[in-house]
């Protein structure tokens, strides 16, 4: 189970979850090809350098991948990154300001980019080559907006039903919203 499941509260549920993109083995895959570049030519101490890189590269790119986690639930947005020591956001929907969404030309070509997240009176987090960013934004801004709308509370005393419809409407209307009649 992630870190994200685990730490749902009650009446929570996952609607989005994500984790960094497979474009960070770019620098291992850069280091094999190295690597096979020198095996025609012998370079047996250079093709073991770039081969080894590669190696200690990709291990660790795979703790991160596997170990970054993004989520949007029904009530806040959850990010957990690292395994030995770790960074963890959780922050109400309600209480984020905005998402940006950065992606160049790799980035828009293989669905990947940087989330900036900045809520309401803080500092923006800043989270690098995350899958699917455009969704990740898009569904925290729904669900965040759709939490956030106020709701617009009229007491009994200020409406009254229309004369020609029986609508309420409010006492101080000139014309009924729903028959658009002249209220004398």
């Amino acid at each position: 189970m992630s870190y994200i499941e685990e730490n749902l509260q009650k009446d929570e549920s996952v609607i989005f979850l994500t984790k960094k993109h497979w474009i960070l083995h770019s620098w291992a895959i850069f280091f094999v090809l190295n690597a096979l570049f020198m095996l025609p030519m012998r370079f047996w101490a250079a093709f073991g350098l770039f081969l080894g890189l590669a190696a200690l590269i990709a291990i660790w790119n795979h703790i991160d991948i596997t170990t970054s986690e993004f989520g949007v639930t029904s009530k806040r947005v959850i990010i957990k990154i690292g395994v030995f020591s770790t960074q963890t956001l959780e922050m109400q929907l309600s209480k984020i300001e905005s998402v940006l969404v950065k992606q160049g030309i790799l980035g828009k070509m293989f669905n990947y980019g940087t989330l900036v997240i900045k809520g309401t009176g803080g500092t923006p987090g800043i989270y690098r080559r995350i899958c699917n960013p455009l969704v990740f934004k898009k569904i925290a801004m729904e669900i965040g907006n759709s939490q956030s709308l106020p709701t617009q509370t009229v007491t009994v005393n200020d409406t009254m039903p229309c004369p020609f419809c029986a609508e309420e409407i409010k006492k101080a209307a000139k014309f009924c919203k729903h028959c658009s009649k002249e209220i004398k």
